[in-house]
């Protein structure tokens, strides 16, 4: 999934990766960056370039299996994010494009944190706006961030989310309870037959400059059949399994990828993977 135009961000802790854009992200600079969001004890190390598919479907796999067995509050650890994507999306490959536009987030709740943080009027969306208009580049400064991402979304549910099968109604009405200063921030934008369709949303918008893309870690904190396939691939003579859900998760993944790219031909494309 990784190009030219993609920027292959896995947040730490304990390893950051980095796809083939990584000099393009002011090099050095940004990965003190990375290296100061995972920590100084967290060991981290950083992986430059040269991502197979087969590295990148398991890192996926080894992200989501990792995601459920730790459980969600403890696994997530999310106060550096803002830091981390906006050293993505200020990376000269991304910043030299951008002519104040806007920074979308689209995925899960690595990105729509507000429900998981101590103070949640500071969720990503608004950090990540904060830090916009702060930048020296004007640019960047006149940029907004628009939030589409949603809590517990999958690589199942991006093109089309429906509340019937992963409901988000828990975390919709916590928003109206927070206090949020900007009205960006209180509703999450459903169609008008109540589903959720990320990739539509993104198409409707003009000027989008980049798009930040988490997704994949809640494929199998969700669904009971993963769940299963990663198991028994732990018993003698089914090893294969893990490498099968890597593999339909590769699909899923390249296929939004590739909406997201249609959707917003002008964008610069930021893919967050979290690891541990």
């Amino acid at each position: 999934a990784a190009s030219s135009s993609s920027a292959f961000v896995a947040l730490p802790p304990p390893v950051v990766a980095v796809g083939p854009t990584a000099a393009s992200l002011r090099g050095a600079e940004a990965l003190q960056v990375f290296a100061r969001a995972a920590g100084p004890d967290s060991g981290q190390r950083c992986l430059l370039a040269g991502a197979s598919d087969a590295q990148l479907l398991a890192l996926a796999a080894g992200a989501a299996a990792t995601a459920a067995a730790a459980g969600r509050r403890k696994q997530r650890r999310r106060a550096p994010a803002a830091r981390v994507v906006l050293a993505a999306v200020k990376g000269k490959d991304i910043a030299k494009s951008v002519a104040a536009g806007k920074v979308v987030l689209m995925g899960d709740s690595v990105l729509d944190n507000f429900y998981w943080l101590k103070t949640p009027k500071r969720p990503l969306r608004v950090q990540l706006q904060e830090a916009l208009k702060a930048s020296s580049s004007k640019a960047l400064k006149a940029s907004s961030c628009i939030n589409l991402a949603v809590d517990q979304m999958t690589t199942f549910d991006v093109a089309e989310r429906d509340p019937f099968w992963n409901a988000w109604e828990p975390y919709a009405q916590a928003r109206k309870m927070v206090g949020f200063d900007d009205k960006e921030d209180i509703e999450y934008r459903a169609d008008e037959d109540g589903k959720i369709r990320s990739v539509k949303l993104l198409e409707g918008m003009q000027n989008v400059s980049a798009v930040v893309l988490s997704v994949g870690g809640n494929d199998v904190y969700l669904k009971k059949d993963i769940q299963a396939d990663l198991a028994y691939s732990l018993v003698p003579g089914f090893e294969g399994n893990r490498q099968k859900v890597a593999k339909e998760f590769g699909i899923r993944y390249r296929e939004i990828v590739e909406s997201v790219r249609a959707a917003a031909p002008g964008a610069k494309l930021v893919l967050v993977i979290p690891n541990r």
